[in-house]
């Protein structure tokens, strides 16, 4: 009599358990209705996709370079050696129209030069560009509307000293 319970109570419990597997599992999907764009992906937890570096949004649909992009009044300043002009200038900060991480800011520095930065994380730009005589190394924190850049002016001439400097960078 006690083994019948035993097996009846064992196939009782597997009977419920397997009953809740099926319910939960026909289930309807919560993100079957969100369609994750630029890479984003959703699963059967929530209603929202998992966006990829540089998007954001209920279905990854705002890309956070093209929110950057604009016109920026720029100023250097913690400059070793000091830099001579401190006269403020603009640049442009654009997304790039093939890669999604990639930006370029043209006048960095106030050289006319274009320096291509890229998006590492959700608000963290990156930049090692050569140009004639020197190489820039940048790695800047974004914020709203302003870039906060600190740079390393390094020359290729070895007797020359490397320049270091932030710039603030804010948008128009």
């Amino acid at each position: 009599m006690k083994l019948n319970r035993a097996v009846l109570f064992s196939a009782l419990i597997t009977l419920s358990i397997f009953g809740i597997v099926c319910y939960s599992a026909c289930l309807p999907c919560k993100c079957k209705d969100v369609i994750c764009q630029n890479g984003g992906t959703c699963g059967c937890n929530g209603s929202t996709c998992t966006c990829p570096t540089g998007y954001s949004g209920r279905s990854c649909e705002i890309s956070a370079l093209a929110l950057l992009s604009g016109t920026y009044s720029c100023h250097r300043s913690n400059c070793n050696p000091a830099r001579d002009s401190i006269t403020p200038w603009q640049s442009v900060f654009s997304k790039d129209s093939v890669s999604p991480q990639l930006a370029r800011i043209t006048n960095f520095d106030n050289t006319g030069n274009e320096l291509q930065a890229y998006m590492m994380a959700a608000n963290t730009l990156t930049a090692n560009r050569s140009f004639n005589g020197y190489t820039i190394a940048m790695d800047a924190a974004v914020q709203t509307n302003q870039i906060v850049a600190h740079y390393i002016i390094h020359p290729y001439v070895t007797s020359s000293p490397d320049t270091v400097c932030d710039i603030i960078m804010v948008k128009q």
